[in-house]
């Protein structure tokens, strides 16, 4: 009887190291496991933190292009407004001397001698008009083709800076 006795204490010895070493391995394998993730979540948050960083700095050089970009489009705006402003000065004085050109034609009509060319007067004060008319709508189209000519060199160069690959 000693004999079964021992036995199945041999057998309850070995069938508890088995369960101590199962019970080792389990947590052994999770601890490994456990490792392995803290190990996957330092190297993804180091990656997000150089992700963010470097499209910080991307969107940090698009903002000072398009800062650029705006001041020059300002500088260029206003040239061209002043180059406006000066044409149309030449332009007024173009017209204004058309019209005293045309008076002075209608004047040298309306003399008693030349009266039959009293038409040619109504003719010149016509031209006049039309030449000024004429001449207002051009610098009108010029300074919107100016503007849209500005607008679009502008965009082209945003799209341009903007398309640029990131330099690290």
């Amino acid at each position: 009887m000693t004999s079964r006795w021992r036995l199945w204490l041999v057998l309850m010895m070995l069938a508890a190291a088995l369960a101590g070493a199962y019970r080792k391995g389990v947590h052994d394998g999770a601890s490994t496991y456990e490792l392995q993730l803290s190990r996957l979540r330092e190297r993804t948050a180091l990656e997000l933190a150089r992700a963010q960083q470097t499209a910080r700095a991307q969107e940090r050089r698009w903002q000072s292009g398009m800062e650029a970009l705006r001041l020059d489009a300002r500088a260029q705006i206003d040239k061209a407004a002043a180059d406006a402003a000066v044409a149309n000065h030449l332009a007024v004085g173009l017209r204004e001397q058309a019209r005293r050109l045309a008076v002075r034609a209608s004047a040298g009509c309306a003399a008693p001698l030349a009266a039959g060319s009293a038409p040619a007067a109504g003719a010149a004060m016509v031209l006049a008009d039309v030449l000024a008319r004429c001449d207002a709508r051009a610098g009108e189209l010029a300074a919107a083709y100016d503007r849209a000519a500005l607008a679009g060199a502008l965009c082209e160069r945003a799209y341009d800076e903007i398309e640029k690959p990131a330099s690290l």
